[in-house]
């Protein structure tokens, strides 16, 4: 076999895999893992394993047919890349709601960049390439030793993900494992190759990158049982991905023509590659409801009957009005194939607020006793933009008419529970353009009613766990989720801490400005609150003007931080006729060992010890040993005339 052969017959494979990884990474963010947080960076380590890839692949393509492969395998040093987003995802995974993974990115990328900028524009890292195969290369006296660091930071992350395994909770183990298994085998592949290299043996590194075909595995493992790889929805994302990065070439080509003369060759090209990701970034949105369209064009033409009936066993098992609201309109514009969708929710005054809006649909409400809310109230039916004409000519013909055009509608469906309209579902078009049918009207109308009973239901729990002033969780049900969430962090060996908050004078607010001024400063603090924290942060009205709030993941001296933000917020805030108010909080780190009630002890101790030191302040709970003046409240009540 010819060596142009051989060289071929490693490089085309290489660029395949590179289209392979673009792809993968594009429907991470179009068809996300459960974890949330591990999402980003999946996706970046696929585009930049996708980069590493092209890279190599062209260097042996551009050998075989005599071009001078220089330059790509110079490129092959962004290999680091993937190292850095492979941090942040072992990193996300053993503290989700920690700063780690977005610090190791911070470090990282700057960092990987430099090495690539280097390695292009200068001899230290690599001098050339005579010779592919057998491998000949001109190294630099910065090779070995950042190859030195590839292998042991590849080999650090193999033991970590192996070790993050053990870590991963159970909602989403079976996602998580697989793409944790794959990045394993990516990283031993690595550690393999290097100690070849290092051994001795005249290998090309670079060829590492091969490695990655265990990672693409490990990704098509954990989103392939949700049926994301229809042929030809794959086949049209693989066609966007190569028409979007001809595009970028081009653009990157044409800002690489005009500096070149004034910069360097190899500053320019790394400038310009820098932009041209950037710009690729900011457009994620755009490209996002590009292909939420294409996605709902291509499946508009399928049965859509299974779609919807597996809709609506899943819609009653959501107890949070805002995951089921998510879920359902996600759905409809996904996989059946609707352009665009809203739910109108009827609130206490009876007006129809748009609570969820998927796409460019109208985020338009509808007043309190409009025509439209008035006719779907009577009726109980969907109704069609078409059937618009079936009404009688007046002025509540227009009315409906008109309302139906603001809101964007082609069809609206009445969300109606045990007699009562709840609110309305609407929708646009087709992305295919066709019609609604009878038999599409008939399965949306009894999708519409699986919601009306799902949303009662959240709407139910919602008001049976949650407090009516504050819309913060009542107590009872916080000590059942305080519960849940210490054996949950007891399991995973996690850091958890928990904030005890008292408004200061509070019942001077009361005496002096009266009961309904007090009930707004609680609930001004209660969305400072809401504000200030994170979405898997837990805050509970405990009693009176007394909030607690759970921080998963957050240690004692994070939380304080955290308690301190929170005080600073109150404090610069104006509260009605109150003016501003201030907070005294205690905070107490969870111990291995603790009981919920111990815990809650604790921070109230801290809390008192904030009110005796002052008020306005924040106190974190010691043991005795370590800081006998916090111990010196415990146990004691807290003094005379303490609010």
């Amino acid at each position: 076999m010819a060596v142009e052969d051989i060289l071929a017959g490693l490089g085309y494979p290489l660029i395949f895999l590179a289209a392979l990884h673009a792809l993968l990474g594009s429907i991470l963010l179009r068809r996300p893992l459960r974890h949330q947080v591990m999402i980003v960076p999946a996706a970046i380590t696929c585009w930049a394993f996708a980069a590493a890839c092209l890279a190599a692949g062209l260097g042996y393509v551009y050998k075989s047919n005599g071009l001078d492969p220089d330059l790509p395998i110079r490129l092959t040093w962004c290999s680091w890349l993937p190292l850095v987003s492979a941090t942040q995802i072992i990193l996300s995974i053993r503290n989700p709601n920690g700063r780690a993974a977005r610090w190791a990115g911070w470090i990282g990328y700057p960092l990987a960049a430099i090495i690539v900028l280097v390695a292009v524009t200068t001899n230290q890292i690599q001098g050339g390439v005579p010779q592919l195969f057998p491998y000949v290369a001109n190294l630099g006296p910065l090779a070995a030793p950042i190859e030195f660091v590839i292998a042991v930071v590849a080999t650090v992350l193999v033991v970590l993900t192996v070790r993050s395994l053990k870590r991963i909770p159970d909602e989403i183990r079976e996602q998580a494992s697989r793409v944790l298994l794959g990045l394993a085998a990516t990283g031993v592949v690595v550690i393999g190759f290097e100690i070849v290299n290092f051994a001795g043996w005249t290998v090309d590194t670079s060829l590492a990158v091969y490695g990655s075909v265990f990672w693409a595995i490990g990704v098509i493992a954990a989103l392939g049982p949700r049926g994301l790889f229809n042929l030809d929805v794959a086949a049209v994302h693989v066609s966007l991905v190569l028409t979007w990065g001809l595009v970028l070439a081009a653009i990157q080509w044409g800002l690489w023509t005009l500096l070149s003369p004034p910069l360097p060759g190899g500053v320019a090209l790394v400038a310009t590659c820098m932009v041209v990701v950037l710009g690729a970034y900011a457009g994620l949105p755009l490209s996002r409801r590009t292909l939420d369209r294409i996605d709902a064009l291509l499946l508009s033409g399928r049965n859509r009957r299974p779609v919807l009936q597996q809709c609506m066993r899943a819609a009653v098992t959501y107890l949070d009005l805002d995951q089921l609201l998510d879920y359902l309109s996600r759905t409809l514009v996904r996989e059946v194939g609707i352009s665009s969708v809203s739910f109108l929710l009827e609130d206490e005054q009876g007006t129809l607020a748009p609570q969820r809006v998927q796409n460019d649909q109208a985020d338009a409400g509808l007043p309190a006793g409009s025509p439209l809310a008035s006719h779907l109230r009577l009726e109980r039916r969907a109704f069609r933009i078409a059937d618009v004409r079936s009404l009688p000519e007046g002025a509540l013909r227009d009315s409906i008419q008109e309302e139906m055009r603001l809101l964007g509608a082609t069809l609206v469906l009445p969300l109606a529970c045990k007699g009562r309209l709840l609110g309305i579902l609407v929708l646009g078009p087709m992305a295919s353009g066709a019609r609604y049918d009878a038999d599409d009207v008939e399965m949306l109308s009894s999708l519409a009613d699986q919601a009306a009973i799902a949303v009662e239901n959240a709407r139910l729990f919602r008001s049976a766990t949650t407090d009516g002033l504050t819309g913060l969780l009542q107590r009872a049900y916080f000590l059942t989720r305080l519960k849940e969430e210490m054996e949950r962090t007891k399991r995973y060996g996690r850091a958890a801490s928990l904030l005890m908050l008292d408004i200061d004078h509070f019942k001077r607010v009361n005496d002096q400005f009266g009961h309904a001024e007090g009930d707004l400063v609680l609930k001004e603090v209660a969305a400072l609150l809401r504000q200030g924290l994170r979405s898997s942060d837990i805050a509970c009205r405990y009693g009176g003007e007394e909030f607690v709030v759970l921080l998963p993941e957050t240690s004692g001296e994070l939380a304080s931080k955290v308690a301190e933000r929170l005080r600073e917020a109150a404090a610069a805030t104006v509260l009605g006729q109150a003016g501003t108010v201030t907070l005294s909080i205690g905070v107490a780190e969870m111990r291995p060992e603790q009981q919920p009630d111990s815990l809650i002890q604790q921070a109230d101790v801290a809390m008192y010890q904030a009110k005796r030191s002052g008020r306005n302040r924040v106190v974190l709970w010691r043991s005795r040993s370590r800081e006998p003046a916090a111990a010196e409240a415990d146990g004691q009540p807290p003094p005379a005339g303490t609010d």
